[in-house]
């Protein structure tokens, strides 16, 4: 019996204490984790936004999946578009610095699909500590206007000890978005931003979201 009562009060003990320590953890720690300092240095002889990196950064997202920039990348922000920068800010301002970071590497990778980019996106600045409307407007910024790629399996033949050897290898192609002036993606950004902020969709509703049809606010 008191065999009993000792292995039921450590239960309760170790239960409370695995309780006390996920209610102790940061709620960004869902959110995946960052490793490394985003150490930049200014390129004087290209844009003036663009710097490059002096060592190499990385974002783990939730799904244990890591997304490396490396030392020596360039980035200038151009993965978000710069038009709405006066609206949702530049890429190097407010708490999503490092996430750019990343998701400007992941863009000129285009090591896996746009989508994926950008959803890994929303998940970085969320982690970098970005609130949950701020990170969905960021998501909805670059999914819909951002970059856009998909990746097609290309079969090549290469010589390989004399032999021939037959690779699939996956290649990005951009997609074409349709055209539109600064102003109306404004106009259709900030209907976006105000649905999100009174509503908000999910990220797969974010997804099934056209914001060229959205009323204008």
């Amino acid at each position: 019996m008191k065999l009993f009562w000792a292995f039921f009060l450590g239960l309760v003990i170790g239960g409370f204490a695995v309780q006390s320590y996920y209610t102790l953890i940061p709620s960004t720690e869902i959110f995946g984790a960052f490793q490394g300092q985003v150490e930049t240095i200014w390129l004087d002889d290209a844009e003036d936004r663009e710097m490059e990196l002096l060592s190499s950064f990385s974002y783990i997202d939730p799904a244990n999946k890591t997304w490396i920039a490396k030392k020596g990348d360039k980035i200038n922000g151009a993965s978000i578009p710069q038009v709405f920068w006066t609206i949702i800010g530049s890429p190097y301002d407010g708490a999503y610095r490092k996430a750019s970071v990343i998701h400007d590497a992941a863009c000129t990778y285009k090591t896996e699909p746009a989508k994926e980019v950008h959803r890994m996106f929303y998940y970085a600045c969320r982690c970098d500590g970005l609130s949950e409307s701020k990170a969905k407007v960021m998501y909805f910024a670059v999914k819909q206007f951002g970059p856009d790629w998909q990746l097609v399996a290309e079969t090549r033949t290469v010589m390989s000890n004399g032999k021939e050897v037959t690779l699939t290898v996956k290649k990005p192609v951009q997609m074409t978005k349709a055209a539109a002036d600064e102003a109306d993606q404004l106009e259709q950004m900030k209907a976006a931003i105000k649905l999100i902020e009174s509503k908000n969709p999910s990220l797969e509703e974010l997804d099934q979201l056209n914001a060229a049809e959205l009323p204008k606010p």
